[in-house]
């Protein structure tokens, strides 16, 4: 049987993610609430949406489809590295990008709207939906069930590739496209090599949690200012340190799962993306 989803199969899945998405915003955005708030939740609750339907059209077990199991406090330990590494690289990414392609004037001033200041209840409520429902939500329909079909469809490498590069473009803010590319990637990889979601959905957790802490803490541009695109160079030993990070964190994963770990073969007629080559 052919796993699903398929490319197409995946592009219409986003396609429904992102129509409730919109849908919702529409009905959020009449209540009283900060900018940013209604575009969080309404993100959430569409990745679930599709998330939802994938799993109605194809209904394997709920456990297997979505990477469930025993985690191992190895590769526990291997997320400090790859999470400092990854953290930096991906700043570095998006100053480079907003350098070479500035964004117009109307981007700037929606990212303004929504990194404005706010109370104390409505920042926690922005990390509790920015920094751990959306990454959850997300993980469990990128990793937990795209990546799934999409690997065992083209194979692993086409199919980690082709999950990033949705991922990418489902976050439709094409300044941030080649870092969230970057972190797809290093989240399909892991759970592609330990054969488990929970990995991915921490360090993507605790990326999203750092980012955000990062903006409200440290003194300087806020995050929507994108007019200091060319200030977010770090010195070169700094990259350099996380790069030797993320490659000992990834080394250390690696050696966790020297191979990758093969999902439960289903019965038939009990699902069929529900594992990886």
């Amino acid at each position: 049987m052919i796993a699903f989803p398929g490319l197409a199969q995946s592009l219409g899945l986003l396609m429904f993610g992102l129509a409730t998405m919109v849908g919702l915003l529409g009905l959020l955005g009449t209540l009283q609430l900060p900018f940013m708030v209604p575009v969080l939740a309404s993100s959430v609750l569409g990745s679930l949406a599709a998330l939802g339907l994938g799993l109605l059209v194809d209904r394997p077990p709920l456990r297997n489809a979505l990477r469930l199991g025993r985690h191992t406090g190895a590769g526990w330990s291997a997320l400090a590295p790859i999470l400092l590494g990854a953290l930096i690289l991906a700043s570095q990414l998006v100053s480079l990008t907003l350098l070479l392609w500035p964004p117009p004037a109307f981007f700037l001033k929606l990212m303004q709207q929504i990194s404005g200041p706010g109370s104390t209840s409505e920042r926690l409520l922005i990390l509790l939906l920015a920094g751990v429902l959306g990454p959850v939500a997300e993980e469990l329909l990128f990793r937990g069930l795209i990546q799934q079909g999409l690997v065992r469809r083209y194979g692993a490498r086409s199919g980690i590739i082709a999950a990033a590069l949705l991922f990418a473009v489902y976050h439709l803010n094409p300044w941030q496209g080649v870092a969230a590319f970057q972190l797809g990637l290093l989240l399909g990889w892991l759970t592609h090599r330990s054969g488990r979601i929970g990995y991915a959905v921490a360090l993507h957790c605790a990326n999203n949690l750092m980012a955000l802490l990062v903006f409200d803490l440290v003194p300087g541009p806020a995050p929507g200012d994108m007019t200091a695109a060319g200030s977010g160079f770090l010195p070169p030993v700094v990259v350099l340190v996380s790069f030797v990070a993320l490659a000992w964190g990834l080394y250390s994963f690696a050696r966790s799962f020297p191979i990758p770990v093969q999902a439960p073969t289903l019965a038939p007629g009990g699902g069929t993306g529900a594992g990886l080559p």
